[in-house]
């Protein structure tokens, strides 16, 4: 298996067990977060939207899909940008920032390991 699929099966399995953290346990994630109690419903529907984020990234990895790689690094930098402005402007709490700042770091890693150069006998399909 190569570097970058490695990287997104692992972003995958994140997504993946974090969506079953807030489907089976919404309140604890929500509490640490600072959502009140009455957000579970919306909590565990965020963790079934997880759960389909998972499945695409075990697929595209499965199959190899390197454009989807790279779309994923693209969005996942994109929602740390976003998520430092709504913290910076107060509307979200700083604590979500652990979060996205792990989904930053793996998107680092998936974008390092695309750079990595790649020869026939490499590429997986």
């Amino acid at each position: 298996m190569t570097t970058v699929k490695t990287t997104i099966y692992a972003f995958g399995a994140y997504l993946f067990l974090t969506g079953l953290v807030l489907l089976a346990y919404p309140t604890v994630l929500g509490t640490a977060l600072g959502a009140p109690l009455e957000a579970a419903p919306w909590l565990r529907l965020l963790g079934v939207a997880l759960w389909a984020l998972a499945y695409y990234y075990v697929r595209a990895a499965g199959s190899n899909n390197r454009d989807f790689y790279t779309w994923s690094v693209h969005v996942r930098v994109g929602q740390f940008i976003l998520l430092i402005g709504l913290v910076t402007l107060d509307l979200i709490t700083p604590l979500i920032l652990i979060f996205s700042g792990l989904e930053f770091a793996t998107a680092v890693w998936t974008w390092f390991s695309l750079q990595e150069p790649t020869s026939p006998s490499t590429i997986e399909r």
